[in-house]
């Protein structure tokens, strides 16, 4: 069976996503906005396919301010089985004890299609801000911009990226558990665009202080080069050292 999806529903339009300046006390920080209609008329259908993220993230406290992470993350094909991407980062966050901004740093290695001959190289340097506001007693809202200065085979790039997450604590059972969503969009210098948009939603089970897991669905699309969608089902453990 294919992987396209029919009947195609309409993207948004050209006109929909606008990225507004942060305000100056908290540089760096991006809003989202949806705003505008849909696009007048049909648009063309664009593929979709189905993918499984599985994602290991390994936390080691280096200082009550600092962590190192190591994220290794292969993407399958739920259709085929298939790798279809390998991403290896090893990153530093700091963040000072209750303190609502944190920051990061990280190198990526990146291997597209790695079972094909056609397979390709990154090589990614990755500056992290993030903020956090408190809403309520148990939700969080958290503004994370993101700059990946990208080396792919010799071409470099720039990618900016910003993503508004909203989470809950709450508890099930005895257990604690955060639902989430977030949206994020991704400017590309290759294009001069918003070249990506993508929806998550998930829910974290904490198991203990050193184990945590995370199902979640994600829905991206790529506008550029060519409009593709992924519906994507992610699988995230988080161990702390």
């Amino acid at each position: 069976m294919s992987n396209a999806i029919r009947p195609c529903l309409r993207p948004l339009g050209s006109r929909a996503l606008r990225v507004i300046a942060p305000r100056p006390r908290a540089l760096g920080r991006l809003a989202l906005l949806v705003v505008g209609g849909l696009a007048a008329g049909p648009a063309p259908c664009a593929d979709t396919t189905q993918e499984f993220w599985p994602e290991l993230q390994a936390f080691w406290r280096l200082s009550p301010s600092t962590q190192l992470l190591f994220n290794p993350a292969p993407t399958r094909s739920r259709e085929s089985d298939e790798r279809t991407a390998v991403d290896r980062g090893l990153y530093v966050d700091y963040r000072a004890p209750k303190d609502p901004a944190s920051y990061r740093i990280g190198y990526v290695y990146s291997i597209s299609d790695p079972n094909s001959p056609a397979s390709q190289i990154e090589h990614r340097i990755v500056l992290d801000y993030n903020y956090r506001w408190k809403i309520g007693d148990a939700g969080r809202l958290t503004d994370r911009t993101r700059i990946d200065l990208r080396n792919k085979e010799g071409s470099t790039s720039q990618r900016l990226r910003n993503r508004v997450q909203y989470e809950y604590d709450t508890q099930l059972g005895e257990m604690p558990f955060v639902p989430y969503a977030n949206f994020e969009l991704y400017y590309d210098t290759r294009f001069h665009t918003i070249a990506r948009y993508k929806f998550e939603l998930g829910a974290t089970f904490v198991f203990s202080s050193r184990a945590e897991l995370t199902p979640y669905y994600a829905r991206q699309t790529d506008t550029q080069p060519r409009r593709t969608n992924i519906n994507a089902l992610g699988l995230l453990l988080a161990l702390y050292f």
